[in-house]
């Protein structure tokens, strides 16, 4: 890839990353569904790792997407090969994924049981370009944020 290319990539997942601490910054626990695509989609997702028993409840679902989003491991920006395909941003920490659209809102958030390598290769993944995102660039609006949330959503019963 050329260096212009990523230095544009990279610009496009600072401004999304940016629209997300934004995003964060409005809701808590029980607004949580405003971060998702749609309500439906939240609540299928959330019924999915309830049955799975991947969470307890409502607020572990919370705070596993929290501290995913807040304190990744690694992160990913997937370019869209076509331009009508959305991009995605990946968020990966301590076996847990969460992805958002290029609009900042999520498409899912689960576990990872299988391997990274696998996720990446996977075939709903085949239409992009993957960028892995330096973990460097730390926003510090994001963390003070995210401390607020976090500190919050472990102090106050489900």
């Amino acid at each position: 890839m050329e260096v212009k290319n990523y230095v544009q990539i990279f610009r496009h997942f600072t401004l999304l990353d940016k629209k997300i601490v934004q995003n964060l910054s409005k809701i808590n626990q029980n607004s949580f569904v405003r971060l998702w695509i749609s309500q439906k989609d939240y609540f299928k997702h959330l019924k999915k790792r309830l049955k799975h028993k991947d969470i307890k409840n409502r607020k572990d679902y919370f705070q596993k997407t929290l501290q995913t989003i807040c304190s990744p491991d690694t992160i990913y920006y997937f370019k869209g090969k076509n331009p009508s395909i959305k991009d995605k941003v990946l968020f990966i920490q301590k076996g847990w994924v969460v992805i958002f659209f290029d609009n900042a809102k999520i498409i899912t958030s689960f576990p990872l049981k299988i391997s990274l390598q696998d996720l990446l290769e996977d075939r709903k993944n085949k239409n992009y370009l993957q960028i892995q995102i330096p973990l460097s660039q730390h926003n510090v609006k994001k963390v003070i944020i995210c401390q607020k949330k976090e500190s919050h959503a472990t102090h106050n019963p489900p």
